[in-house]
């Protein structure tokens, strides 16, 4: 039966930083809303403050691991004005997907995306491939994603 909890908590934890936009999941889970069933989470209180105390954790760090796609980076006399360019044709183009920008001496880069998994950050980049060839998949931090709640 421990062994039933534990595996529940860590794969409860692993989906934690989706819900780090949320103040107190319990609560938000528990809460009765119009027309729908109510859910009641019996646990002990240890739980609730391990949550605490992970969303706290997280709280401190500026997103999660995932995945991005870098559209460029060059470095040169000229890189300023190609990273102008192709952040604005990528924007024009491809209104839909988050652009980051970058200047990491002496390089300027440009990243697209904050995508939870490879797979979807490859269904991107099968869309910007012919109009960006040299892009590519990277793992790094990402924003968290906004969560949407029927209100």
């Amino acid at each position: 039966m421990k062994l039933v909890g534990i595996i529940l908590t860590l794969f409860f934890f692993s989906s934690l930083p989706v819900l780090g936009q949320v103040k107190n999941i319990i609560e938000e889970v528990e809460s009765v809303k119009k027309d729908e069933g109510h859910v009641k989470i019996i646990q002990d209180e240890n739980i609730s403050k391990l949550i605490e105390r992970y969303q706290w954790a997280q709280s401190k760090q500026n997103g999660i691991l995932g995945y991005r796609i870098r559209i460029f980076s060059q470095s040169g006399p000229n890189a300023s004005s190609e990273f102008e360019q192709t952040k604005a044709r990528f924007t024009s183009s491809y209104d839909d997907v988050e652009i980051h920008q970058s200047f990491d001496y002496p390089f300027y880069k440009i990243y697209v995306g904050d995508f939870r998994t490879r797979s979807d950050a490859m269904k991107v980049l099968v869309r910007i491939e012919k109009q960006f060839p040299d892009a590519f998949i990277v793992q790094t931090k990402i924003n968290y994603p906004k969560l949407k709640f029927n209100e």
